[in-house]
């Protein structure tokens, strides 16, 4: 990759937990971001809506997107949901320092 390109490859790890008849889906790396899906077929999707939705409220109102990263729980399983391309440029645009103008 040349240093002009940027990388728009993330992806952000779930965990998933039965409770009940549902799948509890919950983001260590995104505090309070969490949904439900009924069905094993769902859980991606929904996952990526969750996920993507709090990226994007997050961005919207500037807020931090610092990491917090927690070990699973011993009934939960990891899934990796990839972010969209267009919201990974976003990410990354808001993660660049500032540059710094000095004057005379």
């Amino acid at each position: 990759m040349s240093t002009h390109e940027m990388d728009t490859t993330l992806q952000y790890v779930a965990y998933v937990r039965k409770e009940g008849r549902r799948h509890l889906i919950e983001f260590p790396d995104a505090p309070g971001c969490q949904t439900f899906a009924d069905r094993e077929a769902d859980i991606y999707s929904n996952a990526k809506e969750a996920i993507e939705g709090w990226i994007e409220a997050h961005l919207v109102e500037g807020m931090d997107l610092s990491h917090t990263h927690r070990p699973p729980k011993v009934n939960e399983r990891r899934v990796h949901i990839t972010i969209s391309p267009k919201l990974v440029v976003a990410l990354q645009r808001h993660n660049r320092p500032a540059k710094v103008v000095h004057s005379c």
